[in-house]
């Protein structure tokens, strides 16, 4: 989950530096054996 909100900071911050009022879609590629629930980003 820390991954999930770390993500989520740095797109705000992303978007803010480069006036961006509307994120649409992200696309991230997590390997297998990350460790990371990937059904989390989905929400």
């Amino acid at each position: 989950m820390c991954i999930v909100l770390h993500l989520a900071k740095t797109l705000e911050e992303t978007a803010k530096e480069k006036r961006i009022v509307k994120i649409g879609k992200v696309t991230l590629q997590v390997g297998e054996v990350s460790g990371i629930m990937t059904d989390l980003f989905t929400d």
